[in-house]
């Protein structure tokens, strides 16, 4: 009996994050092939949060994203010698939205300034590969589950803080 009330006492938490994540991927992809802002990845994610009114907290994280679940990285880069690193597929720093859920290690993700490059930035999809591959350098990456909130001061900061952007 105490197993099933806890299957219902964390049914509507479930629901309503699904709810939530999928009016955020509606909101993006109403967005695709248009720039936000200054074009910047973080201008994105907080614009779609704060439509939304949904904000993200850091104790927030979950091991196993969905659809509409922010994406935060400090990079991947590739080991050429001991000094120098390049990066991979243009994952360097880095915030977006999780779009769709592949398989091993691989997702399609809803993001804008994925070469670095703002006056060209357009809101788009494209497929990341997070899998650890021979000398590859991860120096991290988090899933962070939106939830009901307003974005704040707070909000964009952790944003910024945590994709060490200028």
């Amino acid at each position: 009996m105490k197993g099933n009330l806890i299957i219902f006492l964390l049914l509507p938490t479930l629901i309503s994050a699904q709810s939530l994540n999928e009016q955020i991927v509606t909101n993006l992809l109403g967005k695709q092939n248009s720039k936000m802002g200054n074009g910047s990845c973080r201008v994105l994610v907080s614009r779609v949060l704060e439509e939304e009114e949904a904000t993200i907290y850091a104790k927030d994280t979950v091991g196993i994203p969905i659809p509409g679940d922010v994406f935060l990285t400090y990079g991947f880069y590739e080991s050429t010698d001991m000094v120098y690193y390049l990066q991979l597929e243009g994952i360097g720093p880095h915030v977006a939205f999780i779009y769709k859920v592949l398989e091993n290690d691989k997702y399609l993700i809803i993001d804008q300034n994925a070469q670095g490059k703002r006056k060209l930035s357009i809101v788009s999809i494209r497929e990341i590969d997070l899998s650890i591959k021979e000398n590859t350098v991860n120096y991290g990456y988090y899933f962070i589950r939106p939830v009901n909130g307003i974005v704040d001061k707070r909000t964009k900061d952790l944003i910024k803080n945590l994709t060490n952007l200028p």
